[in-house]
């Protein structure tokens, strides 16, 4: 049923997806009673509240800026362990290869929401909160994300990229 309601095919390991550009959300509906389904259910909502913000979000952005709303990763120990490993094994991928989508193996998946939400966390540590309102606000006018990244942070998201990737391996050792 969670499939056939889908608007466009779901990955195997979801229990809830959000189509911002149709304002639209689907939650597997035994997720909710879950420990965690209420966060999950914030989380599609600030994927909502992003698409209305503006069009043409990267997907890394869209599940970083979701976690660190929700706070879903904070202190995790399963973040931790995942980047520390993706650091060491030399997997973390490059935000422009998630900027479509997910990767659809598992583990791959976890690397992806893991640094997505570790990026966000970065530039929120690098960055004053008015930065977000002004990319929100760049977006919302028609720019391109890497346009609206550079006005808003006064750097380029590659440079930003690279800073952070080189910071990884202090921050996650295995």
């Amino acid at each position: 049923e969670f499939e056939a309601l889908a608007l466009s095919p779901p990955p195997s390991w979801a229990e809830a997806l959000a189509w911002p550009d149709e304002n639209v959300m689907l939650l597997e509906a035994k997720s909710l009673v879950k420990g965690d389904g209420q966060q999950t259910l914030r989380h599609e909502m600030v994927h909502i509240a992003l698409g209305r913000l503006g069009k043409h979000w990267p997907r890394w952005v869209q599940e970083g800026f979701a976690q660190h709303v929700t706070q879903e990763r904070k202190l995790s120990i399963d973040h931790y362990t995942t980047l520390a490993r993706a650091v060491a094994g030399d997997r973390v991928f490059k935000f422009d290869d998630l900027a479509g989508g997910f990767p659809e193996r598992s583990t791959d998946v976890e690397i992806a929401y893991a640094q997505s939400a570790a990026f966000v966390d970065f530039l929120f540590e690098r960055h004053p909160r008015e930065a977000f309102g002004t990319l929100c606000d760049g977006l919302q006018a028609g720019e391109t994300f890497e346009i609206a990244f550079a006005k808003a942070f006064h750097t380029s998201l590659n440079l930003e990229e690279r800073v952070f990737r080189e910071g990884l391996p202090g921050k996650y050792p295995f």
